[in-house]
């Protein structure tokens, strides 16, 4: 799900993260969500906090089922426990 309202500005694959959906927040800020096994929106698709984006999987460089989660800030990663409950 979508951890904040958005625009798609990444919906594919992309190397070692597999499948991967990058939303820009605005505010130089984008979450990114790789691994998965579908991407349920598409670039240029506006998306709601809380919205089902893609389905959990295993694809890139993945060893196990899961999602890699990343806020990023003008392009680079941060650590997500701030924005995380």
């Amino acid at each position: 799900m979508a951890t904040a309202a958005g625009r798609v500005v990444f919906a594919g694959r992309h190397g070692a993260y597999g499948n991967i959906i990058v939303i820009d927040h605005g505010y130089g800020y984008e979450t990114a969500y790789a691994h998965l096994g579908k991407c349920l929106v598409k670039e240029g698709d506006e998306v709601r906090r809380g919205q089902e984006i893609g389905l959990l999987g295993n694809t890139g460089n993945a060893t196990a089922y899961h999602v890699h989660y990343e806020v990023r800030r003008n392009g680079v990663p941060e650590a997500p426990e701030t924005w995380l409950p």
